[in-house]
């Protein structure tokens, strides 16, 4: 049961505030400009969630190019002559 301060107001003097609401047509370039800064927003967020690359990620392809350069260089002696 609802507090008496609590009760809802009848829908007849809640009519009045709809009367001051004025229609509004957008225009094209309205939405539009409203759907690339949507759009922009939206990128904003998808970067701000997405997981950062850790400067400790190894790179497969880099992992290949390195051992494609171990394989082809050559050894070097363990004694250097004097």
């Amino acid at each position: 049961m609802l507090h008496p301060d609590q009760r809802r107001q009848p829908p007849a003097s809640r009519t009045p505030a709809l009367t001051l609401v004025q229609s509004f047509d957008p225009s094209i370039a309205d939405v539009l400009h409203a759907i690339e800064t949507l759009t922009a927003k939206v990128d904003q967020l998808h970067t701000l969630l997405a997981p950062r690359k850790s400067a400790l990620t190894l790179d497969p392809d880099e992992i290949a190019r390195t051992m494609d350069q171990l394989k082809m260089a050559r050894p070097l002696p363990k004694e250097t002559s004097p």
